[in-house]
C-alpha cells in the first residue's frame, strides 16, 4: 500500500472511532487476544481492554497493561478498536427484574458479571457491588494483594448501643457500565431518612462523598461517614514469635500526615493501644502491594474530618480504616471527598 493511501486510511479510522470514544465506550475486557502492531514496527500479543478517548489498553498475556495512543496503531488495529467500542456500546445483560429494594442491579454476563459498574485501571480494578459498595483490588502487574479495599457509606444511630440504619429502597440508580465515570445512588433509609452518596473515577484515585437528611424530631439523629476498610495484609500463626513477624514486616509503614504537626509514623508490626486521631494524608509506605502505592486524603478539611481508626491490640497489618465524617451530614455539596489514590 503506497504511504499516501496509509494515510488517508488512518485518517478515515481515526474519524470513525473518536465518535465512538466521545460516546464513553465501556472498558471492558476482552477474551480475545490478537497481534497488535505500531506504525514503528512494534508488535505485542494482548487483548483490547479498555478505550479512553484517544488511548487504548491493552493486556499483555502475562497481565501486564499497556497504554497506546490510537493513531500509533496500524489501520488494523485501528479498525479492530472501533469494531471493540461498536461491541462495546451495546453492552452485555444486566438485571432488569427480581432485584432487591435495597440493592442495586448487576451485570448477569461478560466482564461485569455480578457487579453494578466495573471501573479497569492499570494499578487498580473498582467494581462496584450489589449494596452499592466499591471493592478496590490493587494489581501491580500480575500480581494481586488478597482480599479488595473496601469504600461504603456508614448510616448508623445510637440508643443502647450502634445500630445500622437499614435502607429501604433506591429511588435513584446508575445504569451498569463498564465504563464508569461519576456514579450517584440516592434512596431511603428506615425511619423516614433520605440519603445520597457518589462515588467518582479519575485516572488513579477513587473518590466519594455523599449526604444524609433526617425528618424533623428523629428520636435517634443518624451518624453518616464514608469509610476505607483496608483488609490484613498477612496472617500468622500463633507459633510466630514477634521477633520473626517483625522482620518480615520491618519495610512496611502506615504514615498518618495531621493537619498541624509532625507526620507520625505506626510501624506495621507493632499493635496499637488505639488510632483515632485527625489526618490529613493517610499512606501505606513500603512494598505492601508490591510497586503500589495506597493513600488517602479528603479535599476540604474545613468541611469535616479525616480519621485513621486501628483498633484496640491491633497491628496495622491486621486490617485498620480511614473515615471520612461531615461537619454537617446534611449539606448537599460534592466539595468535601474521600481521595483514595494508587499510584
Amino acid at each position: 500500500m503506497k504511504a499516501s493511501s496509509a494515510r488517508v486510511l488512518i485518517r478515515t479510522l481515526v474519524a470513525a472511532v473518536l465518535p465512538l470514544l466521545a460516546a464513553r465506550a465501556p472498558a471492558a475486557e476482552s477474551p480475545e487476544t490478537r497481534e497488535w502492531s505500531s506504525r514503528s514496527g512494534a508488535t505485542v500479543t494482548a487483548a483490547l481492554v479498555g478505550v479512553q478517548q484517544n488511548m487504548v489498553s491493552l493486556q499483555t498475556t502475562n497481565g501486564a497493561v499497556l497504554r497506546i495512543r490510537l493513531g500509533d496503531l496500524t489501520p488494523p488495529g485501528q479498525a479492530a478498536v472501533a469494531a471493540w467500542v461498536e461491541r462495546q456500546q451495546r453492552g452485555p445483560a444486566y438485571q432488569t427484574e427480581g432485584v432487591a429494594s435495597n440493592r442495586v442491579p448487576v451485570f448477569t454476563e461478560g466482564p461485569g458479571r455480578r457487579y453494578h459498574s466495573v471501573y479497569t485501571h492499570p494499578n487498580f480494578i473498582a467494581r462496584v457491588n450489589r449494596a452499592s459498595q466499591v471493592e478496590i483490588e490493587i494489581r501491580d502487574g500480575t500480581n494481586t494483594f488478597g482480599r479488595p479495599l473496601i469504600l461504603r457509606p456508614l448510616h448508623h444511630y445510637v440508643s443502647r448501643q450502634e445500630y445500622g440504619r437499614a435502607i429501604v429502597g433506591f429511588d435513584e440508580i446508575p445504569r451498569p457500565t463498564l465504563d464508569p465515570k461519576e456514579l450517584t445512588f440516592t434512596g431511603r433509609m428506615a425511619d423516614g431518612v433520605t440519603f445520597s452518596w457518589s462515588y467518582a473515577f479519575v485516572d488513579n484515585t477513587v473518590q466519594c462523598w455523599g449526604w444524609v437528611r433526617d425528618p424533623p424530631g428523629i428520636k435517634y439523629p443518624t451518624r453518616f461517614q464514608m469509610r476505607l476498610y483496608v483488609p490484613a495484609v498477612r496472617t500468622f500463626e500463633n507459633s510466630v514469635p514477634m521477633d520473626e513477624r517483625k522482620r518480615l514486616l520491618a519495610p512496611f509503614e502506615l504514615r498518618v500526615e495531621p493537619p498541624k504537626g509532625k507526620t507520625v509514623v505506626y510501624p506495621f508490626w507493632q499493635g496499637q493501644q488505639s488510632l483515632i486521631g485527625l489526618a490529613e494524608q493517610v499512606t501505606v509506605d513500603g512494598p505492601v502491594y508490591g510497586s503500589r502505592r495506597l493513600s488517602v486524603t479528603a479535599s476540604q478539611l474545613k468541611d469535616g474530618r479525616l480519621i485513621p481508626v486501628i483498633y484496640r491490640g491491633t497491628a496495622p497489618y491486621e486490617g485498620f480504616s480511614v473515615a471520612l465524617i461531615k461537619n454537617e451530614i446534611d449539606k448537599r455539596s460534592d466539595r468535601f471527598r474521600m481521595i483514595v489514590t494508587i499510584d
